[in-house]
């Protein structure tokens, strides 16, 4: 680990001189995981993660996440594929664990719902408080890795909201981006993968779960999942709250969701096809990137239904077919048999994202035939009602706890 500065040192100094990081020869083409740049975010020693643990994480959790090493927080620029198949540039965050005597495994985090593109993981913990994570892990001998997904960080377009190829395909070429920037600084790594995230992460983990285990069990062996909150039923459980006439919390979800969809899917030539009046107008620039989820909701009505064209709604109630139903079911992720061992985290007590996501999950994995699943409920166990936000960080280290127990 002594040369990762060194090593970094030398990218950063390459693309400022408009260089490839990673010259090719003229007959290789550009490939998924491919590693353009690496730049070093912030260094710290171990004395320096236990402070910003100590100063953002409760004494009660604190102590289960002290660190046993340093970490080298680092943002990495990585080709990847957009949802048409291109090779497209993606960022991440990789937490990089110093003076390591054994190898390390791989661990992904899946970020939660962002709609401010510089906020993401890969700018480092002083503009993402999730970075926290990949740190926590880091620090614990995982090279630890935090995907910005598609349209955030240096990802150019919009964001495809809660579509699972994406959100898959993204932790993926990170993961083997990771991968290069270990064996050029002599990394070691072992075999085992560790995945987890909350929120859309807990959308982002299944669908990379699933990918994992059906596109690439070739060249990553799962070792366990811990997906948590996610909207895993969109077509069910989630439409089914979007067209109720009542108020819901985070109203912003739906149109950054159709916003993104529709750069994917086609399913309206211009926004007026499918948002009423005067938010086929006002919606759009409210997702320039610019503005918090908090910020875009107190610009639209609490039922998001009204945000919709009334023949809209009645052609989607009423259509079995209709696209945006197809779009929703193609990006569900309850209904599939996992094999690696797996954790659900989920609080009764969420109003964002229904717990039902993870009991239906749960249920029809187990119908499946998967048995190695169970739902974690912090709030059940610990005799409190806990929110969506309340939920994260109990989860998070009973995750943390059970990854570190199988760590080799």
């Amino acid at each position: 680990m002594k040369h990762l500065l060194y090593f970094l040192s030398i990218l950063v100094f390459l693309s400022a001189c408009n260089e490839p990081v990673i010259p090719l020869p003229p007959e290789v083409l550009p490939a998924r995981g491919d590693l353009v740049q690496a730049v070093l975010v912030k260094s710290y020693t171990q004395a320096e993660l236990q402070a910003a643990i100590d100063q953002e994480v409760p004494s009660v959790f604190a102590a289960q996440m002290a660190p046993e090493n340093g970490v080298d927080y680092v943002k990495l620029i990585y080709l990847t594929h957009d949802a048409k198949g291109n090779i497209v540039q993606a960022s991440g965050g990789v937490a990089v664990p110093k003076n390591l005597d054994q190898a390390a495994p791989l661990f992904s985090y899946q970020h939660g719902t962002i709609s401010q593109k510089e906020r993401v993981p890969s700018r480092g913990f002083e503009q993402s408080g999730e970075a926290l994570v990949g740190m926590i892990m880091g620090g614990k001998g995982f090279l630890a890795c935090l995907p910005d997904y598609l349209g955030l960080g240096d990802s150019e377009g919009p964001h495809p909201y809660v579509h699972s190829a994406t959100e898959a395909n993204a932790a993926v070429d990170l993961l083997r981006a990771a991968r290069h920037l270990a064996d050029s600084i002599s990394l070691a790594l072992n075999d085992q993968l560790f995945i987890t995230g909350y929120s859309q992460g807990g959308h982002a983990t299944m669908a990379l779960h699933k990918a994992l285990e059906e596109q690439h069990a070739d060249e990553f062996m799962l070792t366990a999942a811990a997906p948590m909150a996610g909207p895993y039923s969109l077509s069910g459980v989630m439409a089914e709250i979007m067209l109720r006439d009542e108020p819901y919390v985070v109203p912003s979800y739906l149109p950054f969701m159709l916003l993104g969809y529709n750069a994917i899917y086609d399913l309206y030539s211009s926004p007026s096809d499918y948002f009423a009046s005067p938010y086929d107008v006002t919606i759009p620039p409210l997702f320039d990137g610019t503005r918090s989820t908090g910020e875009i909701d107190q610009q639209l009505p609490a039922i998001p239904k009204q945000m919709l064209r009334p023949d809209v709604l009645n052609d989607y109630i009423n259509n079995p077919d209709h696209p945006l139903r197809a779009a929703l079911i193609e990006n569900d992720l309850y209904d599939w048999t996992p094999k690696a061992q797996m954790r659900i985290f989920h609080c009764e007590g969420d109003m964002e994202v229904s717990p039902e996501n993870s009991h239906i999950t749960l249920a029809q994995f187990q119908a499946n035939g998967f048995t190695d699943v169970s739902l974690i409920q912090p709030d059940v166990i610990l005799g409190t009602r806990m929110g969506h936000y309340d939920c994260a960080l109990p989860s998070l280290v009973a995750a943390q706890s059970w990854f570190v127990e199988l760590k080799e």
